[in-house]
């Protein structure tokens, strides 16, 4: 589903991150070198051994004009409406395609969210400690938040700590430096869940450098020629 709100989508999760005078488009897959590799997958070891209490689904609101009008200029919408549940707009025949990215909550209070680079030069998904609305997402009325916890996909990862969390990287463009991370897989001791750079076009999974997808566990790995990695 894309509307409109999509391209704002794009220049709204593309937030830049200053570091002294200088200003840098946020990057949390692309890799420079090996060492900004092993930082990655090092900074993610610490969702090892935690978890899962609260996953979050943050989206573009879609239907927020048409369903609550009234709330037009409000900020972030929490999804509430039973309407909205018997059909997500995320919710797909074997995936789920969500806009902005994941926030995964632990039970110890802390947040961890994955999402995707800013499209341009370089692209792929990454996971940092801290909250995706605020710093990536803006908070205003063109977000949604959906508490997708108990959702067929999650509450299977409920049940146990994360075992492992694997970034998959692979090289961006050889001979071309640099690495990229275009599939994150979630492991418990009797679970596993895929998120790999996807969206949805009339009900298929399809590769995309700005949305992604969570597969189900019946849901084979696409034939993308970079997802060999």
């Amino acid at each position: 589903m894309r509307t409109v709100a999509h391209a704002a989508l794009i220049l709204r999760n593309a937030w830049k991150v200053t570091e002294g005078e200088q200003t840098q488009p946020r990057m949390w897959s692309w890799a420079a070198t090996v060492l900004d590799v092993a930082e990655r997958r090092g900074h993610v070891e610490g969702l090892v051994g935690n978890r899962i209490a609260i996953v979050r689904y943050v989206t573009i609101d879609y239907l927020r004009e048409e369903l609550h009008p009234e709330l037009i200029d409000s900020g972030v919408r929490l999804i509430e409406d039973n309407r909205e549940w018997e059909l997500p707009t995320w919710r797909c025949d074997g995936f789920d395609a969500v806009d902005f990215g994941v926030e995964l909550e632990t039970m110890d209070g802390e947040i961890w969210s994955l999402t995707w680079d800013p499209p341009g030069d370089h692209e792929g998904i990454g996971i940092r400690k801290g909250p995706l609305i605020g710093s990536v997402v803006v908070p205003d009325r063109l977000t949604a938040v959906w508490d997708a916890t108990l959702t067929p996909l999650w509450s299977p990862m409920l049940r146990a700590p994360i075992a492992a969390v694997e970034l998959h990287y692979v090289p961006w463009d050889p001979p071309s430096p640099g690495f990229w991370c275009h599939r994150i897989s979630f492991v418990t001791q009797d679970a596993r869940l895929e998120v790999v750079m996807g969206d949805n076009e009339h009900g298929r999974l399809v590769a995309s450098a700005n949305n992604v997808a969570i597969l189900a566990p019946d849901t084979p790995l696409p034939h993308w020629p970079y997802l060999a990695g």
